[in-house]
């Protein structure tokens, strides 16, 4: 995290507590490929005062060239999709530092209800990134019935599947099981993610989890 202080409004612990409420927004709000590149600080993430009329802040958000090279090819291999983000205004970043100044209550430390929108900078930035990990998280979410996996799932994982497994025929936990000895812990999260998601479904981004999921039902009927 970088925070720095200029002349401005916002105290060196406000922008602080700022930039953690903007990290846990975008975290919250973004696909999990982003948390990911965020734990490995691939990512980074700051908050500056801005000296001028009202109360401003800018967000500086740094992106690894490498995710954006990733979302730009699954983009470009989708031209007719292209056309149409880009008529809707949207578009993915194309610099690893990108930048955006928004008015703050600085009683509140929340952000302006015009910065929020897309057609503002902040909210031009926000979907920009949300668009960029969102082909990325299905991009790596894409398994094959083939695929194998060594390292055990963190308990959470594991509960969060069990807790999503509505089958009455079969026992979840088995079923948890049996998807653990295929797909990693992160491309779990990002099928997950996928399909809570009826954009994502709707690319297929699932389809080849579809088939370690009936080889899983198979396995636990016995």
């Amino acid at each position: 995290m970088q925070s720095t202080a200029n002349a401005g409004c916002l105290s060196e612990q406000q922008l602080i507590e700022l930039n953690n409420r903007e990290t846990q927004y975008l975290s919250e709000k973004i696909p999990p490929a982003f948390r990911y590149a965020l734990a490995e600080k691939a990512i980074s993430i700051g908050m500056e005062s801005v000296a001028g009329e009202g109360c401003q802040a800018k967000l500086v958000v740094n992106l690894p060239q490498a995710d954006i090279d990733e979302a730009t090819a699954v983009l470009d291999a989708q031209p007719a999709k292209k056309i149409m983000l880009s008529a809707q205004g949207y578009a993915l970043p194309q610099a690893t530092k990108n930048e955006a100044i928004f008015t703050v209550d600085a009683e509140k430390l929340t952000v302006a209800n015009a910065d929020i929108p897309q057609t503002a900078p902040l909210g031009k930035l926000r979907a920009s990134i949300e668009l960029m990990y969102a082909f990325i998280t299905q991009k790596r979410s894409v398994v094959s019935d083939m695929q194998t996996n060594n390292t055990p799932w963190p308990e959470a994982l594991t509960a969060q599947v069990v807790a999503s497994c509505s089958s009455t025929t079969v026992d979840c936990h088995c079923i948890a099981a049996q998807y653990a000895l295929s797909i990693p812990e992160e491309q779990m999260t990002y099928i997950q993610s996928n399909a809570e998601n009826p954009y994502a479904m709707a690319t297929g981004a699932n389809q080849g989890f579809e088939a370690i999921k009936q080889k899983a039902k198979d396995a636990c009927k016995g």
